[in-house]
Order: structure tokens, then C-alpha cells, then sequence
């Protein structure tokens, strides 16, 4: 062992390791191309790369936020013409309904009454125009004409029957609606609330 003492044995002993070590390095750097290749940065639950360190510190890595695409609305080729005029929406069901007509107030149905005249009240369930007619002893069927309420008739003895009819605004007809009455010379016989006129009233229609 004492030949390893000697300053000669030590220098050649040092030279020789220095010769591998540089060996080695030289062979390192070949097989990598010449550059050092970055390692593989780990990945998180998530599949992006995870915080790094720094010098010693750990530093986490910014991700960049996905954004999803925005939905387009579909295109109406009339609209994207230049000075195409906007498409008008489709137009309300048409009105098919026809209206309600009610008699509320005049004879009673089968009411017996004494008078000169009669007058009768009427509405409709929506805004309507009306027609009447009084079919009595002279005329049996006569045609109906235009009306308003509240609607007087002069009459006579015998028969006689009031109708009426709706037409709304979009020329739906109602179902006629009647009051039979019977006028007789002698004692008033109208039920309570109805609207007829006596003696010496003077009439507003033709005889009947």
C-alpha cells in the first residue's frame, strides 16, 4: 500500500479518473443529441400538467379556460337579402264563435197583457248589432229588420210573438231568441218586470 503514497501514483490516479469522468459526460450528451431533453411534466386528475417547481419553490401552472363556441342563430335567407322587409307573424285564428243575444226585459214568454204598445230590451254577450221583427195576427212572417234597444211595437189584440238575432263584428249570427205574448182587451195580466206601455202612448211601428 505504500506505493499508493507516492506523488506520482496520486497525480496518475487523478488523471485517470478525470479521463473517465469526461468520458462518461461526452457519451451523456451524445445520446441525447447534444441537448438535455426536458422531462416529462406530470399531469393531474384533470389531464393538465401539474404545478412545477422553481428553484426549489412550487409554483402552480396557469391553464388556459376553455370556452365553448357560441350557438349561431339560423339564418332566414328572405331576412338577410338587403332591403328585404321583415316577415309579418302569422296572423289570429279567424272569429267563428257567433255571439249571444238575450231579451232582458219586455211580455213575459206566454204572458197575457192589456196595452196599446210593448217594448222590449236586449243585449249581446260581445259587441254586436241587431235585428228584430214582431210577427203577429196581420203579418205572419215578417222579414227582420235592423233594431236597437230598447225596441217598442204597437199591437192589437191576439198573437203575438217577438224575435231576435246577433250579428258580431266578424258576421257571426246568433240563434234567434223569441217571447210569445198574447194582447187582450180588459185587465192587465204582464208579470212583474216587464216593460209594457198603456193607453195613449203613441206608437212607434205600424199597427198589427
Amino acid at each position: 500500500m505504500s506505493c499508493f503514497r507516492s506523488p506520482r501514483v496520486k497525480m496518475a490516479l487523478l488523471l485517470a479518473a478525470t479521463a473517465i469522468l469526461f468520458a462518461v459526460t461526452a457519451l451523456g450528451w451524445s445520446s441525447d443529441g447534444g441537448e438535455r431533453q426536458p422531462a416529462a411534466q406530470p399531469n393531474n386528475d384533470n389531464g393538465q400538467p401539474a404545478a412545477q417547481p422553481n428553484n426549489g419553490n412550487w409554483q402552480a401552472v396557469a391553464h388556459r379556460k376553455r370556452h365553448k363556441p357560441k350557438k349561431q342563430k339560423p339564418q332566414n335567407p328572405a331576412q338577410d337579402l338587403p332591403g328585404a322587409a321583415p316577415i309579418a307573424p302569422a296572423p289570429p285564428p279567424p272569429d267563428t264563435t257567433p255571439p249571444v243575444a238575450t231579451i232582458t226585459d219586455g211580455p213575459k214568454e206566454g204572458a197575457t197583457v192589456q196595452a196599446q204598445s210593448v217594448t222590449f230590451r236586449f243585449s249581446a254577450n260581445e259587441p254586436s248589432t241587431f235585428e228584430c221583427r214582431l210577427k203577429r195576427p196581420s203579418v205572419s212572417n215578417p222579414a227582420f229588420t235592423s233594431c236597437e234597444s230598447p225596441q217598442k211595437y204597437r199591437v192589437r189584440t191576439g198573437p203575438h210573438t217577438f224575435e231576435l238575432r246577433a250579428t258580431d263584428t266578424a258576421g257571426n249570427i246568433s240563434d234567434v231568441v223569441s217571447r210569445n205574448f198574447t194582447v187582450l182587451q180588459g185587465q192587465y195580466h204582464e208579470g212583474k218586470g216587464s216593460s209594457v206601455a198603456g193607453r195613449g202612448i203613441r206608437p212607434s211601428s205600424p199597427l198589427g
